[in-house]
């Protein structure tokens, strides 16, 4: 509320007594009566001539709706408040401000208002008569005083309540400017955070619908089986040099050993195994006639088939059992069994050479997996900290706009 007080400019009061002053009467009675009279002469003639100029003040609280904390959090603009009333002089004195309210009252502190020169006297004399005083706090309403020294009361005081309500009215428009300014930036900046944070899970959602998506998570895994790749292909390595080195002994004894064997043995005769048949079969002959048929030596038959068995036997007897000797060349055992192990361990190391690049191939596929699995890894952890960035600034500009929006229906 705006406080207006009139005073008139009076004069100061004297130091002496009254002892003194009557002393003084009764040493110079004509000294003091002559400019005693000619003085109040004087005065009543300038009171009639002269009229009298009145002190007026008029007090006015600004108050901050509160929307200055918000601004500084946001980085966007300087608290409105106190810096506009940093320029609270230079925006009263404005002779384009002043103008209007003096047409308005008709405010011609004794110049003549038709005369160019004398109006610019008038807003001279204003400039020097009109005392703007502000004392601000740090935080809460700040106090605006206004004195004003002019010499009609009535014109004065409307003056001075004119220039009070015109500033305020131009502060709140130019406040509401910046709240506006301020609400409409911070609703754009909601708008395109909601949108960027729709895009973002719109990505990462295509990111978690790829098929590779499956291996996130898979790092400790593919790391066990890497590492037991590695141990088959150490193992395996070790094979290949065990057996490597039971090929070179195994050519080391076979370097020693012959290759062949020299035999030598004696043939049967074969006229002993003629003569040794055709008794077997005088002999059969015998037997059937003396067992099948009954027959005996009183018979022909029995008689000749003995007589074919003594000659049968001595000639069988006569001949020699044993033939030609005959030698034969073949593979030594020993060098057979040193070759027949050697193509053994020659298998293994071709069964172990070839499981070992086998192993390798899938040591370099879960190499690349692994790889890919930590460029996911990345990818994920990039959306997760992107999505948790943008929902948090998501939560403070809505708790911001509200702040905002709340001061912004304050002062609208």
């Amino acid at each position: 509320m705006a406080e207006v007080a009139v005073q008139s400019l009076g004069a100061e009061e004297s130091g002496l007594n009254v002892a003194e002053y009557l002393g003084i009467f009764r040493r110079r009675l004509w000294t003091i009566i002559i400019p005693a009279i000619a003085g109040t002469v004087l005065g009543f003639a300038s009171a009639k001539l002269v009229p009298p100029r009145y002190e007026l003040i008029t007090r006015v609280k600004i108050q901050d709706p509160g929307v200055g904390r918000d601004i500084t959090m946001l980085r966007m603009i300087a608290p409105p408040h106190k810096p506009m009333l940093q320029s609270i002089r230079a925006d009263i004195i404005n002779r384009q401000f002043l103008q209007g309210i003096i047409l308005d009252i008709n405010l011609d502190e004794g110049f003549n208002l038709s005369s160019p020169k004398s109006v610019n006297s008038l807003h001279e004399y204003i400039k020097s008569n009109l005392t703007v005083k502000m004392n601000p706090s740090e935080k809460g309403p700040d106090t605006l005083e206004l004195v004003y020294v002019g010499r009609d009361v009535g014109k004065c005081a409307e003056f001075l309540n004119q220039v009070r309500d015109r500033y305020v009215d131009n502060f709140m428009r130019d406040y509401r400017g910046i709240v506006r300014t301020l609400y409409d930036n911070l609703r754009e900046q909601k708008f395109e955070t909601e949108k960027s944070s729709e895009a973002l899970q719109a990505r990462f959602e295509a990111f978690q619908n790829d098929p590779d998506f499956k291996l996130v998570g898979s790092e400790a895994a593919i790391l066990r089986r890497l590492s037991d790749l590695e141990t088959q292909k150490v193992t395996l390595d070790i094979d290949v040099k065990k057996l490597e080195g039971l090929i070179k002994g195994v050519d080391d004894q076979l370097a020693q050993v012959k290759d062949t064997v020299e035999t030598s043995q004696m043939a049967p005769n074969p006229r002993k195994q003629d003569a040794a048949q055709k008794l077997l079969t005088a002999q059969q002959k015998l037997t059937y006639l003396t067992t099948v048929l009954g027959y005996t030596s009183m018979t022909k038959d029995v008689r000749d088939a003995e007589k074919d068995v003594a000659r049968l036997t001595a000639e069988h007897k006569a001949i020699p059992s044993e033939g030609e000797d005959r030698r034969t060349v073949s593979q030594s055992p020993v060098h057979v069994n040193l070759q027949t192990n050697k193509n053994d361990y020659v298998r293994q190391i071709d069964a172990a050479r070839r499981a070992g690049r086998s192993v390798a191939e899938e040591m370099e596929s879960v190499k690349r997996t692994l790889d890919r699995v930590r460029i996911l890894e990345n990818e994920r952890r990039e959306y997760v900290g992107k999505i948790e960035g943008v929902a948090v600034r998501l939560r403070d500009l809505n708790a911001r706009f509200d702040q905002v929006e709340s001061s912004w229906n304050n002062v609208a």
